[in-house]
């Protein structure tokens, strides 16, 4: 009896992991550095984005899973633009991006966006994404703006502005399906001369769903263990068959 009520809290235990057992997303395949100023340009019109930079797209390539941009644009003299892939990051983290952007413009206001994209983040299959998106500006000059927002698949999940020096963590989900996208966006907008710097951080975890059910994969251990107890259960009946007929 103190075998098998064991077992049956052992199984139950095992249920209970199984069922709060997470999938980290598989690595991402393409990331892309657009800019964009209000009032200027840059030769898709006035406003609208160009593609400054490209992930390389050679697995084999050093610079797999990354981009990164050293230009002017518009009235923002020098950007310094990096971003990392799943790729690179490894474990939960997503996406990581850091900027910084310096206006020479003396006159006006003037806003500079900077959106980078990761395509092609292979999901286990159609689930949940229980995403955290970390943002912060660790370089501002007084009177400059600068808004941080985070998109799941052209949807935003979340967004944060800042006038002074700061950080801040915020979660939020969204669906996915087979594959997905995250897109990081920063709008710096300057009033004269100055620099600023930020960074934003997504990462999360796919849960995979079945219709209205979440199924989640037993971590490999598990139908060991599972197979362990069910033999010791069956050898435990024989002995007994054995214990009785002597």
């Amino acid at each position: 009896m103190k075998f098998a009520a064991a077992t049956t809290k052992l199984l139950a235990l095992a249920a209970i992991g199984g069922a709060l057992f997470w999938i980290a997303p598989v690595r991402a395949e393409s990331i892309t550095i657009d800019l964009a100023e209000d009032g200027f340009d840059g030769g898709n019109g006035v406003g609208q984005y160009v593609q400054k930079a490209i992930s390389p797209s050679n697995p084999s390539d050093p610079k797999y899973g990354s981009a990164s941009v050293n230009t002017g644009y518009g009235t923002f003299s020098f950007n310094t633009i990096s971003a990392f892939g799943a790729t690179v990051l490894g474990g939960y983290d997503l996406l990581f991006s850091n900027v910084i952007d310096t206006s020479s413009s003396v006159a006006g206001t003037h806003t500079l966006y900077i959106k980078i994209t990761e395509t092609g983040i292979a999901s286990p299959g159609p689930g949940v994404l229980d995403a955290s998106s970390g943002f912060t500006t660790n370089l501002l000059k007084n009177g400059f703006t600068v808004t941080e927002t985070t998109y799941l698949n052209g949807q935003q999940l979340d967004s944060a502005s800042f006038t002074h020096l700061g950080g801040t963590t915020l979660d939020n989900s969204g669906n996915v399906s087979n594959s997905f996208s995250i897109e990081e966006l920063y709008a710096i907008t300057a009033n004269g001369k100055g620099s600023a710097g930020s960074s934003i951080t997504v990462s999360g975890s796919v849960s995979v769903t079945q219709g209205n059910a979440f199924e989640t994969p037993l971590p490999a251990a598990l139908p060991m263990f599972a197979g362990a107890i069910a033999g010791g259960l069956v050898l435990r009946n024989i002995n007994n068959r054995r214990r009785r007929r002597a």
